[in-house]
C-alpha cells in the first residue's frame, strides 16, 4: 500500500513536471517564430535602403560628393551586415522552431528536457 502510493505520487510529479516542459517548449517556439517574423522585417528593411540607394544612384540628379564617399561605404556595409545578421536569424530561428518540437515528440525518453534546453540555448543566441 505505501510503495503504491509512493510510486503513484512520483508519477504524478513526473506528470506535473512534463506538462511544466510542454509549456515552456510551446513559450519557446513562439518566441522563435515571433523573433523569426521580426528579423525578417529588419532585414527586408535593410534590402530596400540598399535597394532604394542603387536606385538613387542610377538618377542622374544624384551625385555623391567626394566626402560623402566613406560615409556611403559605412551606410551600405552597416545595410549589408543588419541584412546578413537578419537572415541568419531567421535562419535560426525557423530551423529551433521546427526541429525543437520534433525532437521532443519523436525522440528517446528525455528528449523533451533536452529540447526545452536547446531551444533556450539557441534563444539566447538569436537574442
Amino acid at each position: 500500500m505505501l510503495i503504491a502510493r509512493k510510486e503513484g505520487l512520483a508519477n504524478e510529479t513526473r506528470q506535473r513536471q512534463v506538462a511544466i516542459r510542454e509549456r515552456e517548449l510551446l513559450y519557446y517556439t513562439k518566441n522563435c517564430r515571433m523573433l523569426g517574423d521580426l528579423a525578417a522585417l529588419v532585414a527586408g528593411f535593410a534590402y530596400s535602403g540598399i535597394r532604394y540607394h542603387y536606385l538613387l544612384e542610377r538618377q542622374t540628379s544624384f551625385r555623391a560628393g567626394e566626402g560623402d564617399a566613406l560615409a556611403e561605404m559605412v551606410f551600405l556595409s552597416l545595410l549589408t551586415a543588419c541584412m546578413g545578421l537578419g537572415l541568419q536569424t531567421v535562419l535560426i530561428a525557423m530551423l529551433v522552431a521546427m526541429l525543437g518540437p520534433s525532437l521532443a515528440l519523436r525522440g528517446p525518453d528525455g528528449s523533451l528536457a533536452d529540447a526545452v534546453a536547446g531551444m533556450q540555448g539557441y534563444t539566447k543566441v538569436m537574442l
